[in-house]
């Protein structure tokens, strides 16, 4: 190729390209043509956020020299688009998808101004956490209260020297109602499943309902008060030993109950021996057998407990 036709190829390509950026010059959108595009999507009830996010960046690429219009616009589309993103990391974080919560929510930081709604969102997404890992600290510590309410039934009195003279009649039902504080739990795993017992002590308080007699034969009248004030004490909730005192009497008259129980979950049933003086007379003693109902609640949660809360949150948040 000689050097005339080179310097004829180089001017022809040279005169293309500037014809296509020229062309290209006249189709590209403008600044003003791309702003008028956000000002009209913003004028309708439905917009979609997708495409205004687009078009901002658009907007962005040519704000050189149109800087103050660029942010008053940007300001519009945030006033719409950041309720629309608090709105769905709010449905994040009821999900406890923390970690999508906490990233969506670093970019709300990074791409919007400082709004007391981004403050108020991070403030629910460490409550929401917060409340996320107690549940399962929770798990962890065993309750230690428990309202007990059962039904027993007690034979009639007998004497030590007449025990021997038992029968399966005469007995008189005795409702009552337990408060109780555990302590001293013990794990036992079994075919590979982890269970654990307790020791309690507690404050029973027992009516004896002397209106009904079940199995009655030739019933002996008992001198045996209707209302009793236990204090209870079980353990490993096997074996319990109890000690009260009837009420309304002039002359003070005590109680001891040994006890034997099976735990069946909430539901336990007993076996009882009850000897009844008043340390002046010859001791009278009671059989009986009980269903008792357990409710436990009362999960401790001290400051400790808090602050490792605290540190599991600022560690996520930092490895995210």
């Amino acid at each position: 190729m000689t050097t005339s036709q080179i310097r004829t190829t180089f001017l022809a390509l040279t005169f293309f390209l500037l014809g296509a950026l020229s062309t290209y010059a006249q189709t590209a959108p403008s600044f003003t043509d791309v702003a008028q595009q956000i000002e009209r999507l913003l004028q309708y009830k439905d917009k979609s956020p997708t495409e205004l996010r687009k078009l901002l960046g658009q907007l962005e690429r040519l704000s050189t020299g149109n800087e103050l219009a660029f942010k008053q616009i940007k300001m519009q589309v945030d006033h719409y688009l950041l309720p629309l993103e608090i709105k769905s990391i709010k449905s994040t974080i009821y999900n406890e998808d923390f970690q999508a919560a906490n990233s969506a929510l670093n970019n709300l930081k990074k791409h919007y101004t400082y709004s007391k709604d981004i403050d108020k969102l991070e403030k629910s997404l460490n409550a929401s956490m917060f409340k996320y890992y107690k549940r399962i600290i929770l798990k962890d510590i065993h309750p230690r209260l428990s309202l007990e309410p059962s039904y027993t039934w007690y034979s009639q009195d007998y004497t030590l020297e007449g025990i021997d003279e038992f029968e399966f009649v005469n007995f008189t039902p005795v409702y009552s109602l337990g408060l109780n504080y555990h302590f001293r739990f013990r794990e036992s795993i079994s075919a590979g499943n982890s269970s654990y017992n307790y020791s309690q002590i507690g404050i029973r308080y027992e009516f004896r309902d002397d209106a009904h007699l079940y199995y009655p034969l030739n019933p002996s009248s008992s001198n045996t008060p209707d209302q009793n004030l236990v204090f209870t004490t079980l353990w490993g909730q096997f074996l319990g030993v109890d000690f009260g005192m009837y009420q309304n009497l002039q002359t003070p008259l005590y109680n001891g109950t040994l006890s034997v129980n099976i735990p069946l979950g909430a539901l336990s049933i007993g076996a009882h021996a009850r000897v009844i003086t008043d340390f002046n007379q010859d001791p009278t003693l009671q059989l009986g057998a009980s269903a008792r109902l357990t409710f436990k609640f009362f999960r401790p949660f001290n400051s400790k407990h808090k602050e490792e809360i605290e540190m599991r949150i600022l560690r996520f948040k930092e490895s995210n």
